[in-house]
């Protein structure tokens, strides 16, 4: 099972084939169920804090841009 497919799961953007891939390995083991709650905890949780983010990512970016004073 690759992060790729899981994070592809968590986005409800699997195919249904895909989807029932994922569910088997889910049922497969306690291990794995546990890996995808984690692998979800951390994406709502990075969610989150993007939305809560108050940098400027064009004017960073135009900054990382500019020449160096040096």
């Amino acid at each position: 099972m690759t992060d790729d497919l899981l994070v592809k799961y968590l986005l409800g953007e699997v195919s249904p084939q895909e989807q029932h891939q994922v569910k088997s390995w889910v049922e497969a083991s306690v291990d794995n169920r546990k890996y995808l709650e984690s692998l979800e905890r951390v994406w709502q949780q990075s969610h989150q804090l993007a939305m809560e983010s108050k940098v400027d990512a064009d004017a960073a970016w135009l900054r990382f841009k500019k020449p160096c004073c040096c």
